[in-house]
């Protein structure tokens, strides 16, 4: 791949993320692909030259919001770990069906079919609600109860 490509895909994902205040969608995506990897090898593959020749190539040019590329691509890698469906869930808690451009306020979710596998992380707000710190940690992390705020 391009060096100069990735650089310029990377620093355009960098201003969007300082500029709209989310977590770094790179971070949730390496631990899928390394899961993907352990599971299916091929899904991996497949996955990674996704990446090379559609994700990068489409931040860097700037055709469409970066953060939106990656969310999709995210979202793409959650699907192949699980069959499911992706999900938003506001600051309130509320839970709805991601659809068109996302909220950048919103806490963003796989929950797969097989309802004994914990829900993906897709994409997060830098700071999550209560409501959402408490849905990540039940359907994501498989936390009981929350923890007591820090004073």
């Amino acid at each position: 791949m391009d060096a100069e490509l990735q650089d310029r895909a990377d620093r355009r994902l960098e201003e969007r993320i300082r500029d709209e205040g989310i977590s770094d969608p790179r971070v949730v995506c390496r631990g899928h692909l390394k899961e993907l990897r352990a599971r299916d090898p091929d899904a991996y593959e497949r996955a990674v030259e996704r990446y090379r020749t559609s994700l990068v190539p489409g931040v860097a040019q700037g055709s469409d919001d970066a953060v939106d590329l990656w969310l999709e691509y995210a979202a793409g890698l959650t699907e192949q770990l699980e069959e499911g469906r992706t999900v938003a869930i506001d600051a309130t808690g509320r839970a709805g069906p991601l659809e068109g451009r996302w909220n950048r306020k919103d806490l963003v979710v796989h929950l797969p079919m097989n309802r004994s596998a914990p829900a993906l992380l897709v994409a997060a707000p830098a700071e999550l609600s209560r409501a959402q710190t408490a849905t990540r940690g039940l359907l994501v992390e498989g936390k009981q109860q929350m923890e007591a705020p820090s004073e």
